[in-house]
Order: structure tokens, then C-alpha cells, then sequence
């Protein structure tokens, strides 16, 4: 898998990128954040200590990994990438290439960095290590990544599942895909006319071709799909739909406003974006609930709209601790606190240290390195105790 690293501002909705996404971004939130804690202690400067950044750089997009901190800078129709080592003997170099206002995201050997356009362009992969470009592509939406494979959706029409590190074509058929979805077994597209076809993973072989699946696309930029087990879900800004794979047999079907991700919370599978979270039964999407405050859902945190943390209970959707004004990161709570921030163990609410005023949605963790953008923009790393 890719880690995804696109921690958008608030709305608007998302471009019409369609892509399942594993991970969690934070729609809808302008926070300033502060965590009311009671009996917290003063900061223990000795828990964060700075060890790289991005000088006065403004970064666009970052991610940070054990080794390096990578950041993406917007150009002239391209894109400067950079690696910080934060290790000795760690990744250090500058390239430019060819992806224009490119997002970046990591496969999951750690070899590859994927710079990819929002839009359409030029997609480039890059050797994590030494900035060597091995190899790019013309795609037309962003693709989609299992493991150390990628799908590109290429003119006119065609999908090709392509070797992450080499480019070397593995498979290759023609299917619409306004819509995507892949894992390690499946790769289901979905064109606007509702037809909807299912590939193998490993070989591209056709599994399932239907032309009845009632897609609407609202054509206002929320939509996307993933597959959770075995059953595909995809949403709209008004509804979201369940099908079993690899058939496309209907499941179920409910409303759901402002969609923005689907994903697994406790025994049921929650509906989360601008319009707040609906959980549903994965198997009949009914026996659920709803909480129209919440925008974002990590774990058993929760944060509504106006930026307030609150410890959830998953399985009626009802609030157990207030914990103020915060957000999640890893398995830290960012908090602002007048002029300054505070890291916060989430497990024992220790106070690991102080940091510049930072927005959590667009803070990242690799293992013990905590990475925010400060200061206009520049990326700072710290290592956590």
C-alpha cells in the first residue's frame, strides 16, 4: 500500500479523483486546536527533540518516513522533490520532474516515491533513495496502488497494471473507470454510465461485467470507492452503495450527504465526510447510527466540526470523554495552547513537549518522527520519546 499524504485544507470538496483510500483525511476542518486536560503536566521538553527541516521552504505536500522527510514543491508545469535525511546515512537529495502540482505518496517497500498530478499529467516514480527517476507515465486520474503495483488509467479508456519500480506493464484492458478501486485481489472500475467491470489483481483477468449498477455522479467533485473485505463501496455527495465481489450483487443502499470516505469503525462501516458520520451494518447497512457534529473519525477519536476532540463509542455513535479542542495524530493528540503547541501521549495523556502553533490534518508520523508544517509552510521533523 501507499501512504496517503494529501491532508487537503477544508472545503471545497475534493477534485473528481476517484480512488479508495485506506487512510483518513481530515475534510472540513480549520482547527485551532487546544486539549483540555485535567491535572496535565507543564511540557517535558525532553520528549520532542527537532531533528530536520525544510529551512524557509514552503512545502506543498510532505511525508515522512524512518529514514527521510520528503517534501513536494510546486514549479513552472513541475514539481521539486526533496529528501531530508533524519538518520545517518539517510536518503539526501533534489529533483525536479515532470508531474505539475504533484501530490507524493510511498510505496510499501519503501523503494518507491510516487509523484502524482491532482488532475491529469504526467505521473513519476522516483528511486526513494538516490532521486533517480526510473520511470513516468501520462494518466488521467490519480491511480491506484496495491502494494508494489500500480494502475494507471491511460487514453483512450484503457487500464494498465504496471511493476511500481520498473513501469513494466503486467496487464493491460480497456475499461472506463470514472471510478476505482483496487486491492491485492480485485480491481473494480465503474464508467458514468454505470457499468461497472471487475479485474483479477494479479493477472487482469475479467471477472464480472455489468452495465446496471445505477451510479449517479452528481458532478459536484465528492465520489470515490474502496473495497472493505469483500464488498465494494462507493459514494456520492448523496448517497452511498454496497455490492459483493466479485459479482456486483447489490447489498444495499442508503443517503448519505457529502461523502467523502468510507471506512470500517468497530463491527460496522461508517459513512464519514462535511455532512458528518453514518455507520451502517456492512451486510444490510441498517442497525447503525448517526452523528451530524463529526468530520473525522481515527480509531476512537473522533473530531467535530468546529475542531473539538472526543473520545467515541463506535458501536452507538455517542460521546464518552470530552477532550477538548484537538485532533489526532499517530498515536499523539496536537493541541495549541495560546502561542504554542503540545504533543500528547493519547494512551496516558503525558505532555511529551512543546511545539510551534501547527494544524494536526496536515501533521504526519513514521515510527517515532512526528513531521508538521510551520511557519508558512516549511516542514519541520521531531523525534518523540
Amino acid at each position: 500500500m501507499l501512504i496517503d499524504l494529501d491532508a487537503a485544507p477544508p472545503p471545497p470538496p475534493p477534485r473528481r479523483s476517484r480512488l479508495g483510500s485506506a487512510r483518513l483525511v481530515l475534510p472540513g476542518l480549520t482547527v485551532v486546536l487546544i486539549l483540555l486536560l485535567a491535572g496535565a503536566a507543564a511540557p517535558a521538553s525532553a520528549g520532542l527533540t527537532e531533528v530536520a527541516g525544510a529551512a524557509d521552504q514552503r512545502a506543498e505536500y510532505h511525508l515522512v518516513t524512518t529514514a527521510a522527510l520528503y517534501t513536494a514543491h510546486p514549479r513552472a508545469n513541475a514539481t521539486l522533490l526533496d529528501a531530508i535525511p533524519l538518520v545517518a546515512g539517510g536518503p539526501k537529495w533534489s529533483v525536479t520532474v515532470a508531474a505539475t502540482d504533484a501530490t507524493i505518496a510511498l510505496s510499501a517497500d519503501r523503494s518507491t516515491i510516487m509523484a502524482v498530478p491532482r488532475q491529469r499529467g504526467w505521473a513519476v516514480f522516483v528511486d526513494a533513495y538516490t532521486g533517480r527517476v526510473r520511470w513516468k507515465v501520462s494518466v488521467t486520474a490519480t491511480p491506484g496502488v496495491v502494494g508494489d503495483r500500480v494502475v494507471v488509467r491511460q487514453p483512450p479508456g484503457t487500464l494498465r497494471m504496471a511493476d511500481v519500480e520498473t513501469g513494466r506493464t503486467l496487464w493491460q484492458e480497456p475499461a472506463g473507470a470514472d471510478t476505482l478501486a483496487v486491492d491485492d485481489r480485485w480491481v473494480v472500475a465503474i464508467d458514468q454510465s454505470g457499468r461497472g467491470k471487475v479485474f483479477a489483481s494479479p493477472n487482469g483477468t475479467v471477472l464480472t461485467d455489468k452495465s446496471d449498477l445505477s451510479y449517479t455522479d452528481n458532478g459536484d467533485g465528492y465520489g470515490g470507492a474502496v473495497i472493505l473485505g469483500n464488498a465494494l463501496y462507493w459514494w456520492t455527495s448523496t448517497v452511498v452503495a454496497a455490492y459483493r465481489l466479485p459479482g456486483l450483487t447489490p447489498l444495499w443502499r442508503m443517503d448519505a450527504g457529502q461523502t467523502l470516505t468510507v471506512e470500517p469503525c468497530g463491527t460496522l462501516v461508517c459513512a464519514i465526510g462535511n455532512g458528518g458520520v453514518i455507520a451502517a451494518d456492512p451486510a444490510t447497512g441498517k442497525d447503525g447510527w448517526t452523528n451530524l457534529a463529526w468530520r473525522a473519525l481515527t480509531g476512537e477519536v473522533a473530531v467535530t466540526g468546529d475542531g473539538r476532540a472526543q473520545r467515541a463509542d463506535l458501536s452507538t455513535g455517542r460521546v464518552i470523554e470530552e477532550l477538548g479542542r484537538g485532533a489526532p495524530v499517530g498515536d499523539l493528540l496536537i493541541r495549541l495552547d495560546g502561542d504554542r503547541g503540545l504533543a500528547i501521549r493519547l494512551g496516558d495523556r503525558a505532555v511529551l513537549g512543546e511545539l510551534p502553533p501547527v494544524n494536526p490534518a496536515r501533521c504526519s508520523m513514521a515510527g517515532r518522527y512526528l513531521a508538521c508544517p510551520v511557519d508558512g509552510g516549511a516542514v519541520t521533523v521531531w523525534r518523540v520519546r
